[in-house]
């Protein structure tokens, strides 16, 4: 789920480090004291499906564990979001957005 542990961490241009996957934080009474931050491994994609989030949600705050098993299908709205995540970054680069040319593409 995290990076591997000779892949060095990407960086955003304000130089916050950049996380693939999906984490939990353990916090104390203090939103800002964090007892545990680690990767939620049972979840497999990043792109999971929402529903899928939720489930596993549910299972740490009512048991404080997660599933016994993985989850691994990826959301069928991922690929739109990732188009938009890609030209949201090309925004920020100062290049138009993709978007509109792919939806001509496909029709």
């Amino acid at each position: 789920m995290g990076r591997q542990p000779n892949q060095r961490p990407r960086r955003d241009p304000a130089g916050l480090e950049e996380r693939k996957g999906w984490y939990y934080a353990l916090t104390g009474f203090d939103p800002h004291d964090v007892l545990l931050d680690t990767a939620v491994t049972v979840l497999c994609t990043p792109m999971a499906a929402p529903e899928t989030v939720a489930d596993v949600a549910e299972e740490l705050v009512r048991w404080r564990r997660l599933p016994d098993h993985e989850f691994r299908a990826e959301w069928a709205g991922a690929r739109e979001v990732r188009a938009a995540a890609n030209d949201f970054r090309r925004t920020r680069l100062g290049l138009g957005p993709l978007m509109g040319r792919r939806d001509r593409l496909h029709h």
